[in-house]
């Protein structure tokens, strides 16, 4: 009981943390892996605290609370787990620049979908008879879909990086993945109970741990997001002519040239929005064509090119 208090608001301290890092990087980088990894905290933290308070705090204060606390956090937990699954690969695909394939959505809704349909079952079956069989049952489904879900995409990744034709990008990448896999292997060796830690602390572990480990990638992608924004003008400043004929020569029009020029400033896509009086979907579909044009995938790729193309004209 003397540790409900402090664990409790050292996880809310570790949330708030994750979650205000996480909304910071997003705001400022505009682009997709920092968005993705923004919902990824959010799911996550949603899933630890409601574990917390629905299943350990209950079963710590009166035994008796323990089985509707089981009960509320299933419900709420489940949706949580199914896009945390999601999220899981879709961060994966988007540090490396890949799409999350249709045909794989499809899988996941069907998979989830069935898993929903029995869960419901399962907690029909306790409230009625107290009968968990079907939820053990279906468990080892639940646990599969979590951590196959999380190797499978950080193994498919770290795998993937050899292709990106820049080296630190495939440092960075397979950093990312191979912490996740790491991550994962911890995860099910909590999930399957190959360790226990007694009763109810099983919850309070994985909790903990799921919020923990937040923090590392932040740390990494708050790094990655430094070198994107110092790497640009510092090196290409007073190289405007040389820039303007290196972005004509690659059939970029006057307006992507402007954006580009922004995106060298460090300037994010709402600031660049706000200056050039568009829309988001627009500023998005210019960087798409001009990340196609140069050859880029990102803006850490296009700092580092046009630097080192002033850097070559120099010369």
């Amino acid at each position: 009981m003397n540790l409900i208090i402090p664990v409790y608001l050292a996880a809310i301290a570790l949330a708030a943390l994750a979650v205000g890092w996480a909304a910071s990087l997003a705001r400022k980088s505009g682009e997709r892996p920092y968005r993705v990894y923004f919902y990824f905290v959010i799911v996550n933290v949603l899933v630890g605290l409601t574990g917390i308070l629905f299943r350990y705090l209950p079963a710590r204060i009166d035994s008796s609370a323990a089985g509707l606390g089981s009960t509320m956090a299933g419900f709420l937990i489940f949706p949580l787990m199914a896009a945390f699954s999601f999220l899981v690969v879709d961060l994966q695909l988007s540090v490396a620049d890949r799409e999350f394939p249709k045909l794989l959505k499809q899988i996941y809704a069907g998979y989830w979908g069935l898993l929903f349909i029995g869960f419901l079952a399962a907690e029909f079956r306790w409230m009625a008879h107290k009968d968990m069989r079907l939820t053990d049952l279906l468990m080892p489904f639940f646990d599969a879909a979590i951590v196959v879900s999380g190797l499978g995409s950080a193994l498919y990744v770290f795998i993937m990086a050899r292709s990106s034709p820049d080296q630190r990008d495939r440092r960075f990448i397979r950093l990312l993945s191979g912490y996740f896999i790491a991550s994962f292997l911890v995860f099910g060796i909590l999930y399957f109970g190959i360790i226990r830690f007694g009763s109810g602390r099983n919850t309070l572990a994985h909790s903990l741990f799921g919020f923990a480990y937040l923090l590392p990638p932040l740390i990494w992608l708050g790094g990655r997001l430094k070198e994107t924004r110092t790497a640009s003008l510092t090196r290409v400043a007073g190289a405007g002519d040389v820039l303007d004929r290196w972005l004509e020569a690659n059939g970029l029009s006057p307006r992507e040239g402007q954006i580009v020029a922004r995106v060298l400033q460090g300037k994010t896509n709402k600031a660049i929005e706000q200056e050039l009086f568009i829309g988001r979907r627009t500023v998005e579909s210019h960087l798409y064509s001009i990340y196609r044009k140069l050859g880029v995938k990102n803006r850490l790729q296009l700092a580092r090119l046009a630097a080192a193309e002033t850097e070559r004209d120099r010369v």
